[in-house]
């Protein structure tokens, strides 16, 4: 991955898109650091824009803005003369978000007289629960469950970065439809069955979720036309997409990996 950039933007942040001249910048930059690589603009896999928000301040430079995040409490009075709080969040960012959210609680907390007695910061994530402590151990655990549900440790390996110690669990449930395992998505490392269980477990609104988010497939190359027809019939089947809309949602989510990140599907 290479990058960033910082470039201030007036208009709406879901409407940004990475620009020519950013990519032309990225790739200079990185062929002069490494003279060796020469990359061009044919090997970019993908880009995208990230937005960040930041506090306005009279900076000569977007470098010289605090990342750091603030809360802004004011009192609003209503017409029938109630009056209520409004909480403001400035700034912030993936990295900091459990931090951010406690600071919100925090002050929500206060203003409604609640006192906090959990937070997040020591609960594990799904899939971390009596995970492996060394390497050996994890390879072991891996071999273990590829030899029970007979796949290949590379599979396994896989899909244990999505699921974690849940992978087992979920491969149990996958099996018990009586649909084999050994089966997968054209041109991926997902079994059949377990795009079903997604499907069937997880909020998947549109064919991009499932593609982008779920599957995280925008970060695989090449990606496939044949996968997007495989997993649209898939959510045809799961009664999330009308068979009339099947090509109109493959066409759209094609170009928008295109227009938004570059991606190009074969």
């Amino acid at each position: 991955m290479v990058g960033t950039t910082d470039i201030p933007i007036q208009g709406p942040p879901e409407t940004e898109l990475t620009s020519a001249e950013e990519l032309d910048y990225l790739l200079k930059l990185t062929n002069e650091l490494f003279p060796h690589i020469e990359l061009t603009p044919a090997e970019i896999d993908f880009f995208y824009c990230g937005v960040r928000p930041l506090p306005y301040v009279d900076a000569n430079s977007p470098s010289a803005i605090s990342r750091g995040h603030a809360i802004r409490t004011q009192q609003i009075k209503k017409p029938e003369g109630k009056t209520l709080s409004l909480l403001t969040l400035i700034g912030g960012k993936l990295t900091t978000c459990r931090a951010l959210a406690e600071d919100v609680v925090r002050e929500v907390g206060s203003i409604l007289k609640i006192d906090l007695n959990m937070n997040s910061r020591d609960r594990l994530y799904p899939g971390g629960e009596n995970y492996p402590q060394h390497k050996t151990a994890l390879n072991e655990v891996q071999k273990n469950v590829a030899t029970e549900y007979g796949l290949e440790l590379e599979q396994v390996q896989w899909l244990w970065d999505f699921y974690g110690t849940r992978l087992k669990s979920i491969l149990a449930e996958c099996q018990q439809s009586g649909e084999p395992l050994a089966d997968v998505v054209p041109h991926t490392k997902f079994p059949v069955a377990l795009v079903r269980w997604i499907l069937r477990n997880e909020w998947v609104p549109h064919l991009e979720g499932l593609v982008n988010r779920r599957l995280m497939l925008l970060y695989e190359a090449p990606l496939r036309r044949t996968t997007l027809e495989s997993l649209a019939t898939l959510m045809v089947e799961a009664g999330l997409l009308d068979q009339d809309k099947v090509e109109s949602a493959i066409t759209e989510l094609v170009e928008y990996l295109s227009r938004n990140y570059g991606k190009q599907t074969f």
